[in-house]
């Protein structure tokens, strides 16, 4: 069960043990688990979020979480004296061990819906397009260097795009809703088509994109882990046919764009295209389709902004077109892109 996840409770235990006070042999202790391994910074890292947000839930929620798990039944009992809405500080009366317990068991995850009917990973790779078709009878077209997985329970279809891009066609079910996470978003719908793009390189790096090419999709802020199973998701749009929206690295989701939708499914022709994009960010997306290795000469050069519409499977195209449009050679060896100024700047 979740109380048995011993990095979380670890880290519930801790956080707060520091606030009540360590001593010396227990800031040692604690120095020691903390650079034992990664997992254990992030774990605190989130239990700390938590706690900054923790005075936003009512007794309710607290209650709530009693019923799911005994261990929280030391904070409902501190809680419930209060006859008000819990604070930090009622919370700290309660204990550390209580509370430890109760955050490890109430916020590890918890199989909301059930037993998973089907689960499966897909992963396209450099230069490869792959369509997935589903058992609820969606397919989802994968582009290049994409990672994609799929849970489905009874009533909820489940998805997450880790990397990359992909084009999901919808089979209708409003029992049993579609969603798709992917970097600081999350898309809902029962039956539609719709693009979602979340990279680390290339285009719009670190961002989340979801448009719509038919129907209409629900799209939500999607809080941290811990943050996102007490509050729920943050602020959310509904887009229609043809628009776009992005969620940036801090959750925040950008205007609802009109008549955007197109540029997001222009891999499936095989094209991509720029509007006054750097060259470090062109052909960081071109290497996504292959092995580039790319250095620039000077950020100045990397800095140079290209327009246009061109096919991802012709880098040497591309790189013959930059040297008629901007003051730049290109030397080539096998994969190996060297790009340099001609002095002109």
């Amino acid at each position: 069960m979740p109380s048995d996840n011993p990095v979380m409770r670890a880290a519930a235990h801790w956080m707060i043990l520091r606030r009540e006070g360590l001593s010396d042999a227990q800031e040692q202790q604690f120095q020691e688990w903390l650079q034992a391994a990664p997992a254990h910074q992030k774990a605190l890292t989130q239990m700390e979020s938590l706690w900054e947000r923790l005075g936003e839930l009512p007794v309710d929620r607290i209650r709530s979480m009693n019923s799911e798990s005994g261990a929280c039944t030391g904070i409902t009992s501190s809680v419930d004296a209060q006859a008000r809405p819990w604070t930090r500080r009622a919370l700290m009366g309660a204990g550390a061990g209580v509370i430890a317990a109760g955050f490890a068991a109430w916020v590890g995850i918890r199989p909301r819906h059930g037993s998973p009917v089907f689960q499966a990973e897909y992963t396209s790779a450099r230069g490869e397009r792959q369509t997935v078709n589903l058992p609820d009878g969606s397919h989802v077209e994968l582009d290049t260097a994409t990672s994609l997985s799929v849970t489905m329970y009874a009533s909820l279809r489940h998805l997450w795009l880790r990397e990359g891009q992909a084009l999901f066609t919808v089979a209708p079910d409003p029992q049993r809703r579609f969603e798709v996470l992917a970097g600081k978003l999350r898309a809902v719908a029962t039956g539609t088509c719709f693009c979602v793009r979340s990279t680390q390189s290339g285009l719009q790096a670190g961002l989340a994109t979801v448009a719509v090419e038919q129907g209409s999709v629900s799209v939500m802020q999607r809080r941290d882990g811990l943050l996102e199973k007490w509050l729920g998701d943050g602020d959310g749009v509904e887009i229609r046919a043809g628009q776009a929206v992005t969620a940036y690295p801090d959750g925040k989701l950008g205007e609802v764009i009109s008549d955007a939708a197109p540029r997001y499914v222009l891999w499936r022709e095989n094209r991509v295209t720029f509007d006054a994009t750097t060259l470090g960010e062109a052909l960081s997306e071109f290497a996504r389709y292959a092995p580039l290795q790319i250095t620039f000469s000077s950020p100045r050069v990397a800095a140079l902004r290209i327009s246009g519409s061109y096919d991802v499977r012709r880098i040497d195209t591309f790189l013959k077109r930059l040297q008629q449009v901007l003051p730049v050679q290109v030397r080539i060896n096998g994969y190996m892109v060297q790009i340099s100024s001609d002095n002109a700047i």
